[in-house]
């Protein structure tokens, strides 16, 4: 049997609709097509099928049987499906697609897309910040991201914790600071440069991390890798440490407040 036409969405983010159809011959003699899909993969429809088709169970396994004489027109079968969870990474999808004549297969399509997601990156300049000299200028805490992923994220909004603060008291300050949309990192969105600031009292050691909150178009939320970093703080004069979006002097637009 000849294959006129197929055709399968060539990415979707999670819980976005994937669309797919095959063409064939309609002089074909064929009794079922048998429509086949991954597990977390739901039908949301099947199109020029009758209405019958879907009330069978094994729609919810990832599998649809049509009978021949179930489609409304020869020759054509479409489907449309969501993959719902959110992966960790960006994964690929395949479907199988059987043609069926007396309980056997005389073609089978395969068809496969992608899931994509954004995958924000922190890359930190240094790898630790040491402060036991406080007659010089203290080095910021300065970060760049970048979009690892396909797809576009929005919505960044950073969060930063310390760990081992018994000995000293850390309190963060913020500032806002307008400056032109540039940026080398594609996919990333935002209007805002915040500039954080901390300020360290007592001595000790302390991890600084810090991460982001972003989401796609579709409103899936994820979190960035973390970025730690030691800071060594053996005096106990105050010191105050910036955190910025530059390095190697490059401006990334990326920090933006939540709600914004």
């Amino acid at each position: 049997m000849d294959i006129l036409e197929q055709h399968i969405s060539r990415w979707a983010l999670p819980k976005e609709e994937i669309i797919s159809w095959i063409k064939w011959d309609d002089s074909a003699d064929i009794d079922q097509v048998v429509i086949r899909a991954e597990a977390d993969i739901k039908f949301t429809r099947i199109l020029n099928v009758d209405a019958s088709v879907w009330e069978q169970k094994s729609l919810n396994n990832g599998k649809a049987v049509i009978g021949r004489d179930k489609l409304q027109i020869d020759g054509f079968v479409g489907f449309t499906s969501v993959y719902k969870p959110v992966p960790e990474s960006e994964r690929r999808l395949h479907f199988k697609v059987d043609f069926i004549k007396n309980e056997k297969v005389l073609k089978t399509i395969s068809l496969s897309t992608d899931v994509i997601r954004p995958v924000i990156a922190i890359e930190m300049k240094h790898d630790r910040i040491d402060i036991s000299d406080t007659t010089v200028p203290t080095p910021p805490a300065m970060f760049r991201l970048s979009n690892k992923g396909r797809a576009q994220a929005t919505g960044l909004a950073p969060f930063i914790e310390f760990t081992n603060t018994k000995t000293m008291t850390i309190t963060i300050k913020h500032t806002k600071e307008k400056i032109p949309y540039e940026s080398t990192v594609p996919f990333v969105l935002t209007s805002e440069h915040v500039v954080p600031k901390f300020v360290l009292k007592g001595s000790g050691d302390t991890l600084f991390t810090m991460g982001f909150k972003f989401e796609d178009a579709m409103g899936n939320e994820y979190t960035s890798e973390l970025a730690k970093i030691p800071i060594l703080k053996p005096e106990k004069k105050k010191a105050e440490i910036p955190i910025e979006s530059r390095l190697e002097g490059q401006p990334t637009i990326v920090l933006a407040p939540i709600g914004s």
